[in-house]
């Protein structure tokens, strides 16, 4: 239980936007649950990790790999581990390897927020691989998402689709997905989102920058072939 709620007591850091303290909740939550053997909890320790400590790769790499040695073939948040590692991987500029992460994540995936977030991060790889046409798919699918209830990771979406329109040198659209973006942060008080924008606004505003794909590293490689592999097979 209380590694338990060392996990919720994160998130919710998380969703006020104090991420250092959310990132010591998780590691509470990681210590608890290793101490008493609870590998379930101390995998979604390590996922929640993922995100908060994707500027140092290694270290966010090293809880990618660990959820994955903990997490069961058959457990519902494995599609989701695939998504956030396709998303650190994205961060770093490996594109090719977050895309297939997302497509093995994306059929498995039922609940609007998961499938906003998915499409809107293929988009973003596929505009920095070249693929227009993958694009405009994931832009569509984000689009009629967008049309509902106000679901969670929309304003974050939007932002990774805009970070996809600015690489395709898509300036009028990337604009407007920023600022619905900012109109969403804005009432949701998302300071962390709103940090992200001004500095795209700046890159639109001088139409500079976007995406360019690295070649990755056989282990890496290697770790996300396993992982989709691991999603075929259930």
């Amino acid at each position: 239980m209380k590694a338990r709620v060392y996990i919720g007591w994160g998130v919710l850091e998380e969703l006020r936007g104090d991420l250092a303290a959310a990132e010591r909740k998780f590691q509470k939550a990681l210590t608890t649950a290793t101490e008493v053997s609870l590998p379930s909890i101390a995998a979604h320790a390590h996922q929640f990790l993922i995100p908060l400590t994707s500027a140092m790769f290694e270290d966010a790499f090293g809880h990618a790999v660990a959820a994955a040695r903990l997490y069961t073939d058959s457990d519902p948040d494995l599609p989701r581990l695939a998504s956030d590692t396709g998303a650190l991987f994205s961060d770093h500029g490996y594109f090719g390897l977050a895309m297939l992460l997302y497509e093995a994540a994306l059929p498995k995936f039922s609940r609007t927020p998961d499938l906003l977030a998915c499409y809107a991060n293929v988009g973003r790889a596929a505009a920095a691989l070249g693929q227009k046409q993958r694009f405009s798919e994931a832009w569509t699918e984000v689009e009629r998402l967008s049309r509902g209830p106000l679901a969670q990771y929309h304003a974050e979406s939007l932002l990774e689709l805009a970070t996809g329109a600015v690489t395709l040198r898509y300036w009028k659209p990337a604009a407007k997905m920023v600022g619905e973006a900012r109109s969403v942060a804005e009432r949701l008080g998302s300071a962390t989102t709103l940090e992200r924008i001004a500095k795209l606004l700046a890159t639109i505003d001088g139409r500079t920058g976007g995406d360019v794909q690295r070649d990755p590293e056989p282990r890496l490689e290697e770790f996300a072939l396993r992982l989709c592999d691991r999603l075929s097979s259930d």
